[in-house]
């Protein structure tokens, strides 16, 4: 028996694919299905590079006492300190934008800019390049109230109605996920996204909890870390009126304070998972932007969340943003607060530990990529405009850590060796991560083989490619694969036959270059007589290109799972 895996038809223009998956006729209804396949289109992955010694980039900003960028300025007249270690800078370069706003201060009397600096490894086209602006908007809809919500949306629709410039493509990215919008030039279709947005209420924020007191999630933060003595005297506070009325047992006021730490630790676990959500949400879009051409710029706006001990978490956005010279600003969505804000629920809180604790990643990723950081603004629509624009000018240095990673946050600041007024604005410190070499899945072993040249033999594999058309009347390649099921070892498993048999096949130009490629998936779950005829027959696989005719090259891989195994081979069709 021939198991026929039919008309795989992928267009070159558009993908369209249609696979009918065969039956034996040895099934009853009732029976599972002895074979099911599974089948996508299949494009190259992208290749990665791994370094066996990581090396830490920072961006900086040099201001004078004018708030002017300062430029001009050569490797050794910055200081790099790890963890207060004094560190060897590998690389160092200054980047300038191709528009400039506002005066550049020169550099120091007697400076001249750097000569022959060397550059970083990963270097890509620095700001000012051509292709216009990328930029993402990342507007937070799970942190803060609904006003804080509202002043993101007009700022943003404010922005795409009059900030837009000819070739910028603009992106939309909530840590909801409820509205996404990918990149595009279309006005319309990112006034629609924005005008989509609503307000996610986090679960738990003020506490979800039949105790008093009711604690807001950065508040519950500073007391369960035990950063904020103030914040726990209010809350202990609370408690004590709440909970204890006169003529209560005399006990009770001193068991108030556990009562609250019992509560904010309570709380802090309830709104982790938002906070940890938003960052990847931010890991993906800064991954997603590294992707896109000209200048590329990420805008936070958001009210802020505690980021807690995601350290390890920030740190990998922070050096993915650099090594794709990505800028990240930040607005703090609030906008102006009064020092004695009063919640909803009632609650008096410290605006100072807001300020110290919900910001924390904000104004970080600002002080790392060479981007600003807002507060305590209600300009929401004229700080977005704003900080769209790349940075006059900024430097870019790197070392490599004198320490062996430990796991451990280390703490950075950069000087400048030089006297003068100036302030230096980089990144605050990195997760110093061991790395460890993760074991190769059966996917990445599959996907590189099948854009290596080499044969591989491990198990019995015939292709056979020809030019035939399709019903339709256009050209196809037909690709057939058939497969020895004689050397294939199954599985037994409650009196069937297990096996799973991957197939990858890339239509490439004679040079080997991917054209178009498909990956499709067969499940076997045979009866023993379903086996024997399987065995008998051989397993056999029809593929089909809508192609023009000409000379092609059909790279095949084929993996069984039980064992492991893979065959690769290439087929020329007219290729000479």
């Amino acid at each position: 028996m021939s198991i026929n895996i039919s008309a795989w038809a992928l267009c070159l223009a558009s993908l369209c694919p249609f696979l009918a998956a065969p039956t034996l006729a040895q099934s009853k209804p009732e029976d599972p299905k002895e074979v099911t396949i599974r089948y996508g289109v299949y494009r190259p992955h992208p290749a990665t590079i791994s370094m066996e010694s990581s090396l830490v980039e920072l961006r900086v900003a040099v201001r004078d006492s004018k708030g002017r960028p300062v430029a001009g300025l050569t490797a050794s007249d910055f200081e790099i300190f790890d963890n207060g270690k004094p560190q060897q800078a590998a690389f160092f370069s200054e980047e300038k934008s191709a528009a400039r706003p506002e005066p550049i201060s020169a550099a120091p009397a007697g400076k001249q800019p750097a000569a022959g600096a060397a550059t970083p490894p990963s270097a890509v086209p620095a700001a000012g390049v051509p292709g216009g602006r990328s930029i993402a908007l990342f507007i937070d809809d799970t942190h803060g109230e609904p006003r804080s919500l509202q002043q993101s949306m007009r700022a943003a629709e404010a922005f795409v109605s009059t900030g837009m410039q000819p070739g910028d493509r603009v992106a939309i990215f909530t840590d909801s996920g409820d509205v996404t919008l990918d990149f595009t030039t279309d006005a319309k279709a990112l006034l629609a996204a924005i005008g989509r947005l609503s307000t996610h209420p986090q679960r738990g924020a003020h506490g979800g909890l039949s105790v008093c007191p009711t604690l807001t999630s950065y508040q519950a933060y500073v007391i369960a870390n035990n950063l904020d003595l103030h914040a726990m005297e209010v809350a202990v506070a609370e408690a004590t009126a709440c909970n204890c009325p006169p003529g209560s047992d005399p006990n009770c006021s001193l068991q108030q304070e556990d009562l609250v730490q019992e509560t904010a630790v309570a709380v802090w676990d309830q709104t982790r998972n938002q906070s940890t959500t938003a960052l990847d949400v931010l890991k993906i879009t800064v991954q997603h932007l590294a992707t896109m051409p000209g200048d590329r710029i990420l805008v936070i706006l958001s009210p802020g969340f505690a980021t807690g001990d995601a350290q390890q978490q920030t740190s990998a956005i922070l050096d993915a943003a650099l090594r794709a010279r990505i800028v990240i600003n930040s607005i703090d969505s609030e906008g102006l607060i009064n020092p004695a804000y009063e919640s909803p629920e009632g609650n008096r809180v410290d605006q100072v530990v807001r300020e110290q604790v919900l910001p924390e990643l904000m104004s970080g990723a600002a002080a790392a990529t060479g981007g600003q950081f807002i507060m305590n603004d209600n300009d929401i629509k004229g700080s977005l405009q704003a900080m769209t624009s790349v940075p006059e000018v900024s430097y870019l240095l790197g070392f490599a850590p004198s320490a062996r990673p430990d796991d451990e946050y280390h703490k950075l600041k950069v000087k400048l060796a030089i006297a003068g007024d100036y302030k230096v604005q980089s990144r605050a410190g990195y997760f110093s991560a061991v790395l460890r070499k993760e074991p190769e899945t059966a996917q990445q072993r599959i996907d590189r083989e099948a854009f290596s040249n080499q044969q591989l033999e491990q198990i019995s594999l015939a292709v056979r490619v020809s030019h035939g058309k399709a019903k339709n009347g256009q050209a196809t390649i037909v690709v057939n694969v058939g497969v020895d099921a004689r050397q294939l070892k199954f599985e037994k498993r409650s009196g069937r036959n297990i096996q799973e048999l991957t197939f990858v096949t890339l239509l490439e130009d004679c040079a080997g270059h991917y054209i178009a490629g498909k990956q499709g998936v067969m499940d076997f779950y045979l009866k023993p007589a379903s086996l024997a005829i399987v065995q008998s027959q051989g397993i056999h696989a029809t593929l089909a290109f809508l192609a023009p005719k000409g000379p092609y090259q059909v790279r095949e891989v084929v993996r069984e799972a039980v064992q492991d195994r893979l065959a690769a081979s290439n087929t020329p069709a007219e290729c000479h």
